[in-house]
């Protein structure tokens, strides 16, 4: 399979100006990773060993929990929060100060 180099997971504000978390992992490492916790699951256990959410259109989204994957030694970045000026529009003309 092909997958994207990176993974990037980020919660941003609803105008897209802040954001409160922001990871980074490599793709293959990750996906790999999910892959065991699923094979390392004890049989007889209901549960899944990762939370997960269903969109609308009932597409499965994993929860991956940062901390405990970073334990694990594979790579991931975590970024410290941002917050950002909004971008201009052509034509806008901003103030300092």
């Amino acid at each position: 399979m092909l997958y994207p180099y990176w993974s990037l997971q980020a919660y941003l504000s609803a105008d897209g100006t802040r954001f409160s978390h922001l990871g980074l992992a490599k793709t293959s490492e990750l996906y790999f990773w999910i892959a065991q916790q699923f094979a390392q699951k004890d049989p007889d256990d209901p549960r899944d060993p990762l939370k997960s959410n269903y969109s609308h259109q009932r597409e499965r989204f994993l929860i991956v929990p940062w901390e405990m994957y970073q334990a694990s030694g594979n790579y991931l970045f975590l970024y410290p929060a941002i917050i950002s000026e909004p971008a201009s529009h052509p034509g806008e003309h901003r103030e300092n100060g």
